[in-house]
């Protein structure tokens, strides 16, 4: 390795290799590398038996260079802990207990385990004699979310995050007290945090603690997996080291690790000395992540100034959480809500509306609960567009632009997409009227009783006509065929009569018009053929037999097309021509016959025809 890699100048200060068989997650210390440590001394300390006024119950813990017992104090009655040195003639390890009982005697605040006594053993080693604290490692805590322990701590069994962040608060507080009287912990971790089961939180192991801005012989303090880069670098600490240590104890909690790894001690310090940004899934609260990551920065200057400032953003989140969570929430019900308009679900609009609805609560109960909440004007503005969005969809265009002015700025493409859908049903509009005029002109259902009216008027009318040229032709047997062109010409000159003077409500409807024209054209097709017969010299019987196929024939075409009770008419027609081949003497009777029931069955079944065009 090069003389300027700073990890291998720290390890070189350490008297470590790089490879060095290290516990990475242990604390390095000066006396657990052999090297004295400059600390003031004490003053003379007054000798204790343990065993006239302690009795030593259990071995509560112990570390590389000392060991905690439980004991009962007499005196007192009261039970206490007792930290002794693990060899009781190692100079380095007596000086490292002094140093931790002198800086932790001058930290009296709840969240930093008192100092009873410090005194001299009768081995002659030194003995500290702290409060005993009931509570279990916030450490164990972390690594078994089954922990039983979990059941002994107030509050942490129902919202394990929220116990999380009160804990790193209230160690907050405890640094920003130990800064104030100008100590650094420098090892600020979930093993030295001790949780109580009525709320204590305590920050122990003040072994490697300083003095704020003292110097340093660029050896390795501290412990690897949570180190600031200056530490890994053997740097000088400050309140902004304790800083990064609480971040890197708050990634433990998001992340559910330590920010630092790597298989050899050099790895590890070399991605403490780099700090490298931490990066954090959408799965991590974006508020303690920022958090994390800002405290983690490696620059100090860039960190939260104090463990205080660090505080206060954490209470912060606590405080806001519940408005976070609402707009998170409500977040969640509108991407549920664009997904099925994404995917044109509109079968249960309702469901919806409802969907709009709760977004639109969640985001209004969030700015009550914190006005200052970043998520809910976005998500506010976003429920806008949904509910633009719901209207286009069911393409019901004033509702939509109703809603769009509540967007107001940046909606143009919500109003061209809504332009878009007015001229779109505009041309249905346009397309919609042409198609009914269409069936207007084919509904045979409509007029059906001023048919009716007309075509009994009609046949009243022939009755009577009849009875008239009968007693004219003095009721002789045979006609001529000018009587019967005469009777011809009456009839279409008596029917264009009735239409002219009767027929303005029969005009009224385009049907009714047709049928209309199609007697006149058969009125005048009738005259035509029978001036054709008197000019030719036709018998009247064959005449009269030849107009009443043609009048079978165009019954026939009636029926095929519209009109299905012509079929009556057509049988009558034919019918009455067969019979007057048989019997040509009784054509008159047989052709006025016919002719009624032909006449009457087109107003009856155009009453009865239903529109042919739906």
């Amino acid at each position: 390795m090069r003389d300027t890699d700073p990890i291998a100048a720290t390890l070189e200060s350490s008297g470590l290799r790089s490879d060095h068989d290290l516990a990475l997650d242990a604390t390095i210390t000066r006396e657990s590398l052999g090297r004295a440590r400059s600390t003031s001394a004490p003053g003379p300390l007054p000798r204790i038996e343990i065993d006239r006024d302690f009795e030593v119950l259990s071995l509560l813990g112990e570390g590389g260079m000392g060991c905690v017992h439980l004991a009962v104090q007499r005196s007192l009655d009261r039970e206490v802990a007792i930290k002794t040195t693990r060899d009781p003639h190692s100079a380095t390890a007596a000086a490292a207990l002094c140093s931790e009982a002198v800086v932790t005697g001058h930290l009296e605040h709840p969240g930093i385990v008192p100092v009873h006594q410090l005194a001299i053993g009768s081995d002659g080693s030194p003995v500290l004699v702290m409060k005993r604290v009931e509570g279990t490692s916030w450490a164990a805590l972390l690594s078994d979310p089954r922990s039983p322990a979990w059941d002994t701590v107030r509050g942490g069994a129902e919202d394990r995050l929220s116990f999380h962040v009160e804990v790193l608060v209230r160690v907050c507080d405890a640094l920003a007290f130990a800064h104030s009287r100008g100590v650094v912990h420098r090892d600020m971790k979930p093993e030295n945090v001790m949780v109580g089961g009525f709320g204590e939180v305590y920050l122990v192991d003040w072994g490697i603690a300083d003095r704020i801005g003292a110097e340093t012989d660029g050896s390795l303090v501290g412990t690897p997996l949570y180190m600031a880069p200056e530490m890994a670098a053997g740097g000088p600490s400050d309140a902004r080291t304790d800083v990064f240590l609480v971040g890197a104890t708050l990634h433990e909690v998001l992340c559910g690790a330590p920010p630092h790894s790597g298989p050899t001690l050099y790895a590890v310090l070399a991605q403490a000395h780099e700090a490298a940004p931490p990066t954090y899934g959408p799965e991590i609260d974006p508020f303690l992540a920022a958090i994390a990551a800002r405290a983690m920065r490696r620059d100090p200057a860039e960190r939260f100034a104090s463990a205080l400032e660090l505080g206060d953003a954490l209470r912060a989140y606590a405080r806001h959480r519940a408005s976070r969570a609402l707009s998170v929430r409500a977040d969640e019900v509108r991407a549920t809500l664009a997904e099925r308009l994404d995917a044109g679900d509109l079968d249960d609009v309702s469901r919806l509306y409802a969907l709009l609805a709760e977004a639109r609560f969640g985001y209004d109960a969030a700015a009550r609960e914190w006005p200052g909440n970043d998520a809910v004007r976005p998500g506010v503005r976003a429920c806008d567009e949904l509910a633009v969005d719901i209207e286009l969809a069911r393409r019901d265009a004033p509702a939509a632009r109703a809603k769009l002015e509540a967007l107001g700025e940046g909606a143009a493409a919500w109003r061209s997409r809504l332009e878009a859908l007015e001229r779109e049903l505009a041309n249905e509009a346009q397309e919609g009227a042409r198609l009914r005029a269409l069936a207007e002109v084919s509904d045979s259902s409509r007029g059906r009783r001023s048919r009716l009216i007309a075509g009994a008027l009609a046949i009243a009318g022939l009755a009577a006509f009849s009875s008239v040229v009968a007693g004219l032709t003095g009721g002789r047997a045979n006609i001529s065929s000018t009587d019967v062109l005469g009777v011809g010409v009456a009839v279409l000159v008596g029917g264009l009569l009735f239409l002219v003077t009767f027929g303005r409500r029969l005009w009224a409807h385009p049907f009714n018009r047709r049928l209309a024209v199609w007697y006149v054209v058969a009125a005048v097709a009738l005259v035509v053929d029978r001036v054709i017969g008197v000019l030719l010299d036709t018998p009247v019987s064959v005449m009269l037999t030849h107009e009443l196929v043609l009048l079978g024939l165009a019954s026939a075409a009636g029926a095929v097309f519209a009109l299905r009770l012509l079929w009556v008419g057509v049988a009558a027609c034919f019918g009455a021509a067969f019979a007057a081949t048989v019997v040509p003497d009784a054509i008159q009777a047989l052709f006025a016959g016919a002719g009624v029931i032909a006449l009457a069955t087109v107003p009856l079944s155009a009453w009865r025809a239903r529109s042919v065009v739906t």
